[in-house]
């Protein structure tokens, strides 16, 4: 009784403190935020202390643990004191990775931005996948320094070279000749990745994230930041005035979510849902299968008894190794017909049909695809994931469930590239039905 207590003063909590905390105002001078910037002013001059970024991350998992989002697993864990720092190409930090551990088990992942103008606190709430980024930076290393013997290595870094594509920069130098070399592997195959631009974006492309922000978005961006930062210091100072410790009396019970069972399915509503636990993951294995990938576990979803082998999927969809299977051969996949058992064969769905923006991925097509149980392919800057769910917490954040093939495959929520209004930014999908 008494933790249900304070689940429900934890939650008027979380609802008081996004009525109270304004929203930036654009006409205060006064404010970083509304100062005319250079791209290289506001890098850095708004980048967001460890401290910070821990202390939002913890906050955040009180409230997704409370409005469901997060599984009780994720409550009453223990984040880890110093991150992994992840670079952007450019060499500015761009998120801090923080581990998640209970009972001496890693149970999660948390990646929070390093930036004010990342526009977001935290970018992505995930499970573990089945290799994290830091042994993939050893391996890289060790794969650089075999091949240069004569080298010494100067310096290893994890990138985002192309968000959500993450790779490690190796730096290397001849102590005889001063000669210096650079590598960029992709962190999930360890390929080498080429520095010059594609000509299609396959998630070989190397690309800068903080340049993909226009200068004209900084303000935005910041003040909204800024919002959400005065937004969970609230929550934390009404907290401490009730003397609640939000993570030592996070309880492994949520309080239920009012809604319509006439309107939605079990343990969905308005503002949450997802796909029934234990949805497929796979490895992608080569880079440029992750179409292939989202096929399998779209097709593993809707058939669980079936054999057919990601090889199989690849094979049927034509997909190359690196550059994948271009888009029709995709949509092929989804509405040629299923051969139950078969290793060849699409997936049986008819009506699928590819869209890029017309009309573009709203939060209202997902909700509807996710509330009929319809998990749907979802493609952005090259690489393919299944987006099986979507939330809306109560700070008016709107994250996205996904089946991702990279890293061993893993299942994560993530901010959408664009946090404002209902285009989520996300550039191709596929409506599986």
């Amino acid at each position: 009784m008494r933790m249900k207590k304070i689940m429900s003063i934890l939650l008027a909590l979380l609802l008081a403190a996004m009525v109270i905390v304004p929203l930036v105002s654009a006409d205060n001078s006064n404010s970083a935020s509304t100062q005319v910037m250079s791209k290289g002013y506001a890098i850095s001059e708004n980048f967001i202390p460890i401290e910070t970024a821990r202390s939002h991350a913890t906050i955040k998992i009180a409230e997704s643990v409370e409005t469901g989002m997060l599984d009780d697993v994720w409550s009453e864990a223990t984040i880890s004191q110093e991150p992994l720092i992840i670079y952007d190409i450019d060499g500015n930090p761009l998120f801090y990775q923080f581990t998640l551990t209970k009972d001496g088990k890693k149970i999660g992942e948390i990646l929070s931005s390093g930036n004010k103008v990342a526009g977001i606190s935290i970018k992505q709430f995930s499970e573990p996948g089945a290799y994290d980024l830091a042994s993939r930076a050893d391996l890289a290393k060790k794969i650089t320094k075999e091949l240069y013997p004569e080298f010494s290595v100067k310096s290893t870094r994890i990138v985002c070279y192309n968000y959500p594509a993450m790779g490690v920069m190796v730096n290397i130098i001849n102590p005889q000749t001063h000669e210096e070399k650079s590598y960029l592997y992709n962190a999930d195959s360890l390929e080498i990745i080429s520095m010059e631009k594609t000509t299609r974006d396959n998630g070989l492309s190397v690309r800068s994230y903080y340049a993909d922000i226009p200068e004209s978005a900084y303000q935005e961006r910041i003040a909204n930041w800024e919002r959400e930062d005065a937004y969970l210091s609230k929550i934390a100072d009404s907290a401490r005035e009730k003397s609640i410790s939000i993570r030592q009396e996070i309880s492994s019970q949520k309080s239920t979510i009012s809604m319509s069972t006439a309107m939605y399915p079990s343990g969905c509503s308005d503002t949450l849902c997802e796909m029934p636990k234990g949805f497929p993951t796979v490895d992608q294995g080569s880079n440029g299968w992750c179409q292939a990938a989202t096929a399998w576990v779209i097709s593993k979803y809707y058939h669980p008894s079936m054999t057919r082998t990601l090889t199989n999927v690849a094979s049927t969809m034509q997909a190359d190794p690196v550059t994948g299977a271009t888009w029709s051969n995709e949509l092929n996949y989804y509405t040629n017909s299923y051969q139950s058992g078969g290793a060849s064969g699409g997936l049986g769905k008819t009506n699928s049909y590819y869209r890029t923006t017309n009309p573009s991925l709203t939060y209202e097509i997902i909700r509807t695809e996710i509330l009929n149980q319809h998990p749907l392919k979802v493609g952005y800057n090259g690489h393919s994931r299944a987006c099986i769910g979507y939330s809306r917490n109560p700070g008016g954040d709107t994250y996205y469930k996904f089946s991702n093939s990279q890293l061993g495959g893993y299942l994560q929520w993530e901010a959408a590239p664009n946090p404002y209004g209902s285009i989520t930014g996300y550039q191709t999908y596929i409506i599986v039905n």
